[in-house]
């Protein structure tokens, strides 16, 4: 997830400077490997920045298997759910997905 500043969270930097923090990171190094990973960034209620971000999702290392990975999001922003479907592999490794945070009412 990258925030409008261009800070994203990730295995290698779990916490940004906005206050987003990935707590939950399934596969990463491929240690102990599940076919239905679940990972989690989040900022505290009303305390993400308004602006531009992006979701993104990136097969940064194959664990098992090959052919097309499925991913399901589940976007949760300001009260509202939103879920997003696609698939990543070798050659298209990189889906992502831009949203905006508006300014609370």
């Amino acid at each position: 997830m990258t925030d409008p500043s261009g800070d994203t969270a990730t295995f290698f930097n779990p916490s940004v400077a906005s206050g987003g923090q990935l707590d939950v990171d399934a596969n990463a190094g491929c240690g102990n490997p599940t076919q239905i990973p679940i990972e989690n960034v989040f900022w505290p209620p009303t305390q993400a920045p308004q602006g531009d971000y992006t979701v993104s999702v990136n097969l940064f290392a194959r664990c098992q298997g090959s052919g097309p990975v499925s991913f399901t999001i589940t976007l949760l922003v300001q009260g509202n759910t939103q879920t997003l479907t696609g698939t990543v592999d070798e050659q298209n490794p990189i889906a992502t997905f831009p949203f905006s945070l508006p300014q609370q009412q």
